[in-house]
């Protein structure tokens, strides 16, 4: 072999080696603390609360780094971040038959354990953020008609400061079902319609 074809496999290799190195590199993603990142495309193994373990087709990536394998796997993003929800309820009765329009703001985020992302993963992947709010929006809804039900119109204008928490308590659950916590819910106005 002549010095031409040695520099001519030399340049070839350092050229492969160059491809294969920006390849590489490109499919290197970073996750930052506030989001995560849902792996999907091969199988892994999950493991439950009560510790036993099941096939999933997803893996999740929370702060940190990892190789995203090239025609394999794919990357979609979680945000962890608080969502700040406006929630109007209208006619809603209490029990002494008045229709009452009641406007709150309401803010809420994915949790952030193991569990609660698997939950939130199945139910808002492809979600924005306000639809995530209006799924949450809906649910408070339901607990809020539920709580002003049992109390007069004089009741919920006067104690304005704890009904929203028992609404809070009671909307908890079936939110963390979901994958989703109540971080505040504040009732701004509360009036007969």
């Amino acid at each position: 072999m002549g010095p031409a074809a040695s520099i001519l496999l030399v340049s070839g290799l350092v050229v492969i080696y160059l491809i294969f190195g920006t390849i590489i590199l490109n499919r290197i993603v970073k996750c930052g603390p506030n989001e995560v990142f849902v792996i999907s495309g091969r199988c892994h193994i999950a493991q439950r609360p009560d510790g036993s373990r099941f096939r999933v087709g997803f893996r999740t990536l929370k702060g940190g780094r990892t190789f995203i394998w090239p025609f394999i796997e794919r990357v979609d993003r979680l945000s962890l971040e608080v969502i700040t929800h406006e929630m109007k309820a209208e006619r809603v009765f209490t029990s002494d038959a008045v229709s009452n329009s009641v406007d709150c703001v309401i803010q809420l985020k994915i949790k952030g354990d193991a569990v609660s992302i698997a939950e939130a993963v199945q139910h808002f992947l492809s979600k924005t953020e306000k639809e995530i709010g209006t799924i949450a929006s809906n649910v408070i809804e339901s607990h809020l008609r539920t709580a002003l039900a049992g109390m007069t119109s004089d009741q919920a204008s006067h104690d304005r400061g704890i009904w929203p928490d028992t609404i809070r308590q009671a909307a908890s659950d079936d939110l963390a079902r979901m994958g989703i916590e109540i971080i505040s819910l504040t009732v701004r106005d509360i009036k007969e319609s």
